[in-house]
């Protein structure tokens, strides 16, 4: 999906969590671009982090007397890193030349939520809604 305002193109990939594939202003890159890269395994682009950022070392989240595990993004580490939301599809609701909105819905462990992300370029670059 891309959008593009003025000196400002911005390309996210809804299917891959959203993560922005490049972000840039007169041709110059103002993130690394993915460049067909997997979002979740290289410091280029940029991702959504969804239902917590940091690490959770281990996977595990305590919560209410329980202790959920999910998947380590980082083995390596032995973390979950950044949550959840960049492992799984957003929706697209409404696309146009500079103006997208993405929805995802997730229940895991206890997490519940519905996100709703509106992504606008404006002359200045990224702007609130």
């Amino acid at each position: 999906m891309r959008l593009e305002s003025g000196p400002w193109r911005a390309e996210l990939s809804p299917e891959e969590g959203a993560a922005f594939v490049a972000l840039e202003h007169e041709g110059r890159p103002i993130l690394a671009p993915l460049a067909g890269r997997d979002p979740n395994s290289t410091p280029a682009g940029a991702f959504w982090m969804l239902p917590w950022t940091n690490r959770l070392d281990g996977g595990r989240f305590p919560w209410a007397g329980a202790t959920h595990v999910f998947p380590l993004t980082h083995p390596q580490e032995g973390n979950a890193l950044h949550g959840l939301s960049r492992l799984a599809p957003w929706q697209v609701e409404e696309q146009g030349a500079a103006v997208a909105v993405l929805t995802q819905s997730l229940a895991r462990g206890p997490f519940h939520y519905h996100a709703r992300l509106r992504v606008a370029l404006g002359p200045e670059g990224l702007r609130r809604p």
